[in-house]
């Protein structure tokens, strides 16, 4: 940084293999507001996901550093597949990328 930062979000993106978007999140989006970073201070930020519960597959994290909500306004770095991990099987029972809270009622209608 050759200047100080007064306006600094940090943001995450999941996507999967084909680049599809699965979720994204950043301290803007949250309500956080940072501290002025300057040059020579470090700053750590950590993003903690309680339950992700991805479908088998590869998946990477890409990370921002921007101005505001998006990074399309101010971006001052941008690491695009910063991490690859895969998930594999683990006897989930639902097809597609991601399981969602479901739940399923039956009713039968005697006449």
């Amino acid at each position: 940084i050759e200047s100080a930062i007064d306006d600094l979000t940090v943001g995450i993106m999941i996507r999967d293999r084909l680049g599809n978007e699965i979720y994204g999140i950043n301290t803007a989006m949250m309500g956080v507001i940072l501290p002025v970073s300057s040059i020579g201070v470090i700053h750590s930020v950590s993003f903690a996901i309680s339950a992700l519960s991805l479908g088998v597959g590869s998946y990477n994290i890409s990370v921002a550093l921007h101005q505001a909500t998006s990074h399309l306004a101010g971006n001052y770095d941008w690491r695009d597949q910063a991490l690859t991990f895969q998930v594999g099987p683990s006897g989930q029972q639902f097809a597609g990328v991601v399981a969602l809270p479901c739940e399923v009622d039956t009713s039968v209608d005697i006449r």
